[in-house]
């Protein structure tokens, strides 16, 4: 499963905040797992084979690291400028962003 967590989205904000950028909110229609409790849920039916954050880079370098060149800068962010493509290209690391990739097998 690929899905949004809360603790990646705190995580990615605490940065934001860290770097004078404003949090980026949950929109209402989303709803964000908390890790532990769906481990939780899972567990008497599946093991986890793999866990990784496969958002963290991308989102430290396009929404902390670019935002605050925009703000510095003076200019509206792009979300076609390169900094996203290249982004997008570095190894997953970290858990700063909320995207994560489970992998569970049935017990």
């Amino acid at each position: 499963m690929v899905e949004n967590f809360v603790e990646g989205h705190e995580s990615f904000n605490r940065v934001r905040r860290d770097f004078g950028l404003p949090e980026i909110t949950v929109r209402d229609h989303n709803l964000f797992f908390v890790r532990d409790a769906l481990l939780e849920y899972v567990s008497e039916l599946f093991d986890v084979e793999e866990e990784v954050n496969i958002s963290s880079a991308y989102y430290l370098v396009s929404r902390v690291i670019y935002s605050r060149i925009c703000i510095e800068s003076g200019k509206q962010p792009d979300y076609f400028d390169d900094h996203h493509r290249l982004a997008a290209e570095l190894p997953f690391c970290g858990e700063f962003g909320p995207v994560r990739l489970v992998s569970l097998k049935k017990k």
